[in-house]
């Protein structure tokens, strides 16, 4: 279903080029895209959808992206982690040394 909507998106910004706009906005309501034509509808509650007559997605059908926010934190806490166990494995081999090698 994700190359059928990336598909699709590609058609809608195609039509809108064309000045197709009419065209453009049934396609992107038909595979429910957010677009330059369309906008989003946020609904949240089953009452909402049948008001707007429209139906929710699968959430299988929703490609999932992280925003850069996310990746940046996951990164600082992946070298936060890094570098704490380096500085770790350093304790652990320094304590483990027997006294004659703590003499200089």
């Amino acid at each position: 279903m994700h190359l059928a909507r990336l598909r699709a998106r590609d058609e809608v910004l195609r039509l809108a080029a064309a000045r197709k706009f009419n065209e453009a906005m049934h396609l992107a309501a038909r595979y429910q895209l957010e677009t330059a034509v369309i906008g989003a509808v946020v609904l949240e509650t089953k009452a909402q959808y049948e008001r707007a007559v429209l139906k929710p997605v699968e959430a299988a059908t929703v490609p999932v992206v992280l925003e850069p926010e996310t990746w940046m934190l996951m990164l600082l806490a992946f070298a936060t982690w890094s570098a704490l166990r380096k500085n770790v494995e350093k304790q652990d081999a320094r304590f483990w040394r027997g006294p004659e090698d703590h003499k200089q």
